[in-house]
């Protein structure tokens, strides 16, 4: 990027004791030494972005989030943020029914013109803009941090590479700034303030994500999440809000998608192979092709799996539109409809 920055980003940056509200309160700031620091953030293509100067590309979605900060940096191209985007949060602790629910919602996000956005933390963040690159999909990362900490940590290659595949880093935080308790709940308000809608693949019972999904709720974004077992405790919050109407619950992919996106140009829905299917599904679908149809009781004589296997490998099958429920508690295949 070969862009300046405007000189409030850089005072900004520079001045360890000045807020973003008083960057906001002040249009002619005084004069000080901004070298050292805007050496280092144009030597790392770290761009800064001032909110009352329309100039510098500041993102209009951020405009909208409580306490839009007076100052963002980016690294590369901001306009990016114009393109429609879906937020995949939390947790940093995935189960294995979450992860293989991801790794299905990223085979048809890669169909969209889209981007993603999530928080360069563990875990879902992690694995969502490790699976974006993989399937060439443009990703955001908000820090919860200035960019030093990072680039100095494991997360620089991820960072550079985010880059290199045309997505993007960003930060409201300052190189002297100190993370501390609120300062990653805070961040989580600019990915909402990004996103159209937001993914959230699981959550306990009063886990911080609830407590930050009920944030969103405020901004009016809509929220989805899959229906999971009954039986997990890593998804007792997750059903619990989805009974309470806060979440939108998802059981099929392809349609929750094409709600709000466009399908990429040139890009054809993939049929799934037997062979792209876990050996766990493949036996599932194995018991419907013997019976025609088949129950709860008939999947457990099939395959002597606990019924909280049966139940989250039957949630894997209908969230992807490969069976459905012909009468409660009974289920069928399902041929998929490009």
């Amino acid at each position: 990027m070969d862009k300046k920055s405007p000189y409030k980003a850089y005072y900004f940056a520079t001045v360890p004791e000045v807020t973003q509200a008083q960057i906001k309160a002040n249009n002619e700031l005084p004069q000080v030494d901004i070298s050292a620091v805007e050496q280092r953030m144009d030597k790392n293509s770290i761009y800064g972005m001032v909110v009352d100067d329309e100039t510098t590309g500041y993102p209009w979605r951020c405009k909208t989030v409580p306490s839009a900060p007076a100052v963002l940096f980016a690294q590369w191209d901001a306009d990016l943020l114009n393109r429609l985007t879906i937020a995949i949060v939390w947790p940093r602790n995935l189960s294995s029914y979450a992860e293989q629910v991801i790794h299905m919602l990223f085979e048809e996000l890669a169909q969209y013109d889209l981007i993603t956005v999530s928080g360069l933390a563990n875990g879902v963040d992690m694995l969502s803009h490790n699976l974006s690159i993989r399937h060439k999909i443009p990703t955001v990362a908000v820090l919860g941090w200035w960019f030093a900490y990072y680039l100095k940590s494991r997360r620089r290659e991820m960072m550079q590479q985010i880059v290199r595949e045309g997505g993007m880093i960003l930060s409201e935080y300052k190189h002297q700034f100190v993370p501390t308790d609120w300062s990653f709940p805070q961040r989580n308000r600019l990915i909402a303030g990004l996103a159209d809608l937001i993914f959230l693949p699981e959550a306990q019972r009063g886990s911080g994500s609830l407590i930050t999904a009920e944030m969103w709720n405020k901004l009016n974004k809509p929220v989805y999440a899959p229906m999971q077992s009954i039986f997990a405790d890593s998804s007792a919050g997750s059903n619990e809000q989805i009974a309470a109407g806060k979440r939108l619950p998802l059981d099929r992919l392809d349609q929750f998608l094409a709600q709000y996106f466009s399908r990429r140009n040139g890009v054809e829905r993939q049929s799934w192979a037997m062979e792209q299917l876990t050996t766990e599904e493949q036996q599932l679908l194995a018991c419907i092709d013997h019976h025609g149809e088949a129950n709860i009781s008939q999947f457990v004589a099939y395959t002597r799996w606990t019924v909280t296997d049966i139940f989250t490998t039957v949630s894997l099958l209908e969230i992807n539109w490969l069976i459905m429920e012909k009468t409660p508690g009974v289920y069928v295949r399902k041929k998929r409809t490009a």
